[in-house]
């Protein structure tokens, strides 16, 4: 039978617009930026680190899409192309990368398998 659902809490992020939890860690996409924050505690959520991947803001609905594996977090991010950030410390994210999207419109989204990332992305 269901039930109705019933509110546990909330965060306190800023424009997440792709969320992926893996145990307890949640990352949070959105805006230019990855926010890693820790689910087990019973005084609630606590943030443990965050990095900003580009300094542009995009509209709050830009796509995105995040994958993450193996320490890696893959952010599709439409004119932005894909980046990468090594999440292996989750108290402090670094930014490695991008891989551009061009000579598409943008990438929309990413798919971890073994040690290859596939990349979905608009044409014009």
């Amino acid at each position: 039978a269901l039930t109705m659902p019933v509110h546990a809490g909330s965060l306190g992020l800023s424009h997440p617009l792709e969320l992926v939890r893996r145990g307890s860690l949640l990352y949070a996409a959105g805006n230019g930026r990855l926010e890693v924050w820790n689910l087990s505690g019973t005084a609630g959520a606590v943030q443990l680190g965050a990095t900003t991947y580009f300094e542009e803001r995009l509209p709050l609905l830009a796509g995105i899409h995040l994958a993450h594996a193996g320490g890696f977090a893959y952010v599709a991010n439409l004119g932005n192309g894909m980046r990468v950030l090594d999440v292996g410390d989750p108290f402090q994210p670094v930014d490695l990368g991008s891989y551009p999207a061009y000579p598409t419109v943008g990438a929309a989204a990413a798919h971890v398998e073994g040690n290859l990332v596939y990349l979905a992305s608009y044409s014009s």
